[in-house]
């Protein structure tokens, strides 16, 4: 009945609220630590981190629709994993949008915005919140800038009249960046003006594109130079991950000391939140959250 319906949603709104206290706090401890660092510290130039999905019973975060041994931030669109899984009821949703309105940044892979053309913004937690009242975007003049890995700009191309996505960053290779830049002032000196350009010239008042360092190991971002960017470009102190997984599994175990140029050991991750729905899906059908990574986060987090 009503009386019941909303005696849970009142119970799933303070616990969402303590939750958000929770991790506003481990933001604010983040920051006051790095006002008494060096600069050169490892801390000082990374903002917090938050990794976030739901998955199921068996861990797994999506259903699977290509090899599990391809590239999430690289792979075409076409032959993606589907995030498109219902895993998230109407409680996991509100509080996927309440840890956006604490967030100054909402981060993805390429893929994962390809296949799934997600809006990456708050829309159902008030700044202010009170009760159970959904929250419009005339009441949220503030939202989370969308993150999205996409080192050879390979979905930035393919998906352009596709993009939910406002006021993005795109975070990509240098020479991406630079391909970009010339096949935009060749389309310019060209006076090219097809609807596949109009859906590309109205992404390029979307977006913002970041040239970041691509890691010799990987082949892939750099994801302590994005997060670096980020912070320095951009003025970003805590970002939120949420997906798809190979971003996820890089973000979990990422080390200094398996990286370029590094020799301490620190890690990218501040805190994790996880979702879980009462659902079972099977290795072959399902795409676990890390990959044929092993968790290192129990080991550090708090």
């Amino acid at each position: 009945n009503k009386k019941a319906l909303s005696s849970v949603s009142s119970s799933s709104d303070e616990t969402i609220q303590h939750m958000l206290s929770s991790i506003g706090q481990w933001q604010r401890d983040h920051n006051a630590k790095q006002q008494h660092r060096n600069e050169t510290d490892h801390d000082f130039r990374l903002p917090f981190v938050l990794l976030t999905f739901a998955q199921t019973l068996d861990g797994m975060i999506a259903s699977r629709t290509i090899p599990s041994d391809q590239d999430e931030a690289d792979t075409p669109s076409s032959s993606g994993s589907s995030s498109n899984l219902a895993l998230s009821g109407a409680a996991s949703f509100r509080l996927t949008h309440a840890l956006r309105s604490i967030h100054d940044a909402i981060l993805i892979g390429g893929a994962t915005l390809a296949t799934d053309h997600p809006r990456l913004t708050n829309r159902l937690w008030p700044t202010n919140h009170t009760g159970t009242t959904t929250c419009h975007s005339s009441q949220q003049p503030q939202q989370p800038r969308p993150v999205i890995l996409d080192t050879h700009l390979r979905h930035y191309w393919k998906s352009a009249g596709a993009w939910r996505v406002r006021n993005a960053i795109v975070c990509c290779s240098h020479e991406a960046a630079s391909q970009h830049s010339q096949q935009r002032h060749d389309n310019d000196k060209n006076d090219v003006n097809d609807n596949d350009d109009a859906d590309k010239n109205d992404l390029h008042s979307k977006v913002t594109l970041l040239p970041c360092r691509v890691s010799s190991m990987t082949g892939r971002l750099c994801l302590e130079h994005v997060l670096e960017q980020l912070k320095s470009q951009f003025g970003i102190r805590s970002v939120m991950v949420e997906g798809g997984a190979t971003v996820l599994s890089e973000f979990a175990s990422y080390t200094q000391e398996s990286n370029d140029n590094s020799n301490s050991n620190n890690h990218l991750v501040s805190a994790i939140c996880i979702t879980i729905a009462p659902k079972l899906l099977g290795a072959k059908c399902g795409v676990p959250a890390f990959p044929n990574r092993q968790l290192p986060l129990i080991t550090f987090l708090q």
